[in-house]
């Protein structure tokens, strides 16, 4: 199954080559940093458009919770590093999108006791991988200028669903 997403993938790259839409230069590249969202806590992300509507997503968050049973129980130390990887597809006028988005979350847990997170037992270091998507909605302009998203980012496997929502800062370039 790893092979056909890495194929998928690798055709969507190359179907996306493609620099101007409607006769129009787009700006490829989107810097932003997002609070909550599928880094939990906080992620900063690079987006880079392969046409004006796919985008690929890369992103990294590492943060350190002490005793404080926010979205997880429990009592002692948790540590976490991961990295969102998306595509997503924006639709929508010059300003104004909706945005969808398909990809993982992958990473590590190192927690200091035993406790129940995103859905898992668990107790010391793991690595993590979980589905993730994007539904919301993005002002980005259609040249350089400021990005704002506003999204649901639910995190999954087969057995469990985490609803989360995140909010997006930045700059498109």
């Amino acid at each position: 199954m790893t092979k056909k997403c890495l194929l998928i993938v690798f055709c969507l790259l190359l179907a996306g080559t493609t620099i101007h839409a409607q006769g129009k230069p787009f700006p490829r590249n989107t810097f932003y940093v997002e609070g909550l969202g599928q880094g939990l806590i906080y992620s900063v992300n690079y987006e880079y458009g392969l046409t004006r509507n796919w985008k690929i997503r890369v992103g990294f968050t590492s943060w350190k919770l002490e005793n404080l049973p926010l979205f997880v129980s429990f009592d002692n130390t948790l540590r976490f590093r991961g990295a969102p990887i998306m595509l997503n597809y924006l639709c929508g006028n010059d300003f104004h999108h909706l945005e969808f988005g398909l990809g993982v979350l992958a990473g590590s847990v190192d927690l200091s006791g035993k406790s129940i997170f995103l859905g898992e037992r668990l107790q010391g270091r793991k690595r993590l991988v979980k589905g993730t998507g994007t539904l919301g909605y993005r002002f980005q302009p259609s040249r350089t200028g400021p990005v704002i998203k506003l999204a649901l980012t639910p995190l999954f496997d087969l057995k469990h669903i985490d609803l989360f929502g995140g909010i997006g800062l930045g700059l498109t370039f």
